[in-house]
């Protein structure tokens, strides 16, 4: 008796009887070639006897077979009605044959494990060789068992997957085909969107048939246009001319001139003198009289009154000065737009400076300056005080900046504008003129960016507000100025977000980007310069690009007081004329962050009432915080 693994060892039954073991740990179906029978099922640890017709089972170590019968009355193969009610054919002598060729290999299984499995795979077919397809009916053993048989351990699905056979060699490259030539033919308007090619593969013609879309929605109501007069001039042909923008149009005209009408021949009558000025025309059209009744005027002033006086149906060009009777003798008209003057008396309604006044198509300013310079120099050193906001929201202080010719503008004249930073508006803020072309040449961009050095080349107006905006906001949240201002959370976060503010309020294109020299490092083991035995100081800086922000020591004092070195100054180590002009626009009772970098701990602060001092980083009083800046244009 042989003792088998029938998990693991191939079984094949080819005696009438005798005794086979199952001592695998589960239960195990088995197969006999020589018995036609179906579920043999050989459990665990039990030995099996087979006489011929029936299995038996008994316990591994009974010394006699049990009389539990398994299967009983298991006929062998050859007749068709006792098989399962087919035909079949005898095939013992095949089967014979091949459990003959089977037990060679598995006698010589150490040599087919060294096989290839293409030589495998022939031995297995070399074996088979004679048995007709028809043959295998019934109980007979498919490919598979037959590999099994001959030592093959894998399932089915590994099995098949083995006889696949090798990847073929990849297929030559076709031709390439001819690139067609795509022309649009027809478009036309159809009820069905379509579309057809007809010509050739390499001249293929597409043409569309396209319905009509849906009706879209109503667009936003445009701007209401802000029509300006431009020029008006004779001509021998009316015509008019429309240029700018769609907001802001300018019309220009060109008026022939009327038929000339008859010459009259006008007569003086009676000249009379009278308590009330009259005249009265009698005659004819031809023919006039003139008769005027005349009161005794005032008394002149001494001198030529009419020089300089403005003119009707003249040319000004902007910087133009003229004078009116109805104004004060202090106040003159400057031209901030250049025009032709109306035909008439000038109507004047209001002697502010800073006041605007239209004329024909010109436009006057009431200003007080009387000899006509308007450039940097020359307006730095003269403070007003007027509100400057028609002159702003006309467009024509703008354009008068960027020409350079600060016509109209004095330093302390300002604009008002309310401007939201952080989530908080601030309405109404007066924002002052400070100085003209501050930083007009300089810069510069040590990256080129867009082919440029970073020199300031176009003309500007430093604006600042005339007090202290956001309070209670500190320079950092703890009481350090490492990485200098430009590592300070007032340059990270609070001065975008007054960037933001005040480009929405005055026009993002209006506020001039300009380069600057901002501090980056501080060497704390460094004495500082502006405290006396303190350590900390700032020793380098950057070139930043800036839009937004805060001052410097020298912007409001003209020099260091605190600051920890140099590099704290920048571009900017002057004094802006208008705390130069008047300070009370600088000490009005509430102080205000400066970036100079004082001491490891601390920065420098401008109090509101004229002392120059330091602040920890962290300090975050409301009665004082950020007092930003721009450059306008």
């Amino acid at each position: 008796m042989a003792r088998y693994d029938l998990t693991n060892d191939f079984i094949q039954l080819t005696e009438t009887s005798g005794v086979i073991e199952n001592i695998s740990n589960t239960p195990v179906e088995i197969s006999s070639q020589n018995v036609r029978r179906t579920g043999i099922i050989l459990y665990p640890q039990q030995r099996y006897i087979f006489n011929g017709t029936t299995y038996a089972a008994r316990e591994q170590n009974a010394t006699s077979p049990a009389a539990i019968a398994v299967e009983t009355n298991i006929p062998r193969g050859g007749g068709g009605s006792e098989g399962g009610g087919g035909s079949s054919t005898d095939l013992t002598p095949a089967i014979n044959a091949v459990n003959t060729t089977l037990q060679t290999i598995n006698a010589n299984v150490s040599v087919v494990g060294s096989l290839s499995k293409e030589t495998t795979h022939q031995r297995i077919a070399d074996a088979l060789e004679g048995i007709e397809e028809k043959s295998f009916v019934g109980n007979g053993l498919s490919a598979y068992e037959v590999a099994q048989g001959n030592g093959y351990r894998g399932t089915v699905t590994e099995w098949l997957a083995s006889l696949k056979g090798d990847k073929g060699d990849k297929g030559d490259k076709g031709d390439t085909g001819a690139t067609p030539d795509l022309t649009i033919g027809t478009v036309v308007s159809g009820s069905v969107a379509g579309a057809t090619i007809t010509g050739t593969a390499e001249d293929p013609v597409l043409s569309f048939d396209l319905p009509k879309g849906d009706k879209g929605d109503k667009g936003d109501t445009g701007a209401t246009p802000n029509l300006t007069i431009g020029t008006v001039t004779k001509s021998s042909v009316a015509g008019a001319t429309i240029t700018g923008t769609a907001e802001n149009p300018i019309l220009s005209l060109d008026l022939p001139k009327g038929d000339i009408g008859a010459t009259p021949d006008l007569q003086i009558g009676t000249v009379v003198s009278g308590s009330v000025a009259g005249a009265t025309i009698t005659g004819t059209a031809e023919n006039p009289i003139l008769s005027l009744d005349l009161p005794k005027g005032d008394k002149g002033n001494t001198g030529d009154i009419t020089y300089g006086f403005r003119k009707d149906e003249t040319a000004y060009s902007v910087g133009d000065i003229a004078y009116s009777q109805t104004l004060p003798a202090y106040l003159r008209l400057v031209c901030v737009k250049a025009g032709t003057s109306g035909d008439g008396a000038l109507t004047i309604t209001s002697t502010d400076e800073g006041a605007l006044i239209t004329d024909g198509t010109v436009t006057w300013m009431i200003d007080s300056l009387a000899d006509g310079i308007y450039d940097a120099a020359h307006q730095n050193s003269d403070f007003r005080g007027a509100d400057l906001t028609a002159y702003w929201d006309s467009g024509l202080m703008s354009t008068n900046i960027q020409a350079g010719k600060f016509v109209g503008m004095h330093i302390g004249d300002y604009i008002v504008k309310s401007v939201t930073a952080s989530g908080t508006t601030y309405n109404d803020v007066k924002w002052l003129l400070a100085a003209f072309d501050p930083h007009l040449h300089c810069g510069y961009d040590p990256n080129n960016t867009d082919g440029k050095s970073g020199e300031t080349t176009e003309h500007h107006v430093l604006i600042i507000p005339n007090t202290t905006l956001q309070r209670n906001v500190s320079m950092n949240d703890t009481d350090t100025t490492s990485g200098g201002y430009l590592g300070s959370k007032m340059w990270k976060t609070h001065i975008p977000a007054w960037a933001t503010g005040i480009k929405n309020a005055f026009g993002s294109s209006h506020i001039l980007p300009h380069w600057d020299e901002l501090s980056n490092s501080v060497d704390t083991n460094a004495v500082s310069g502006g405290i006396p035995n303190s350590k900390g100081c700032s020793n380098n800086w950057a070139w930043t690009k800036v839009e937004v922000n805060i001052p410097n020591e020298p912007m409001v004092y003209g020099g260091n007081v605190w600051a920890s070195s140099a590099e704290d100054v920048g571009s900017f180590p002057r004094q802006l004329p208008l705390f130069t002009l008047k300070c009370s626009h600088l000490y009005d009772r509430i102080w205000f962050w400066l970036r100079a970098v004082a001491s490891s701990s601390h920065f420098a602060v401008a109090l509101g009432h004229g002392i120059a001092t330091i602040r920890v980083a962290s300090y975050a009083g409301a009665d004082g915080g950020i007092r930003p800046y721009s450059l306008l244009r």
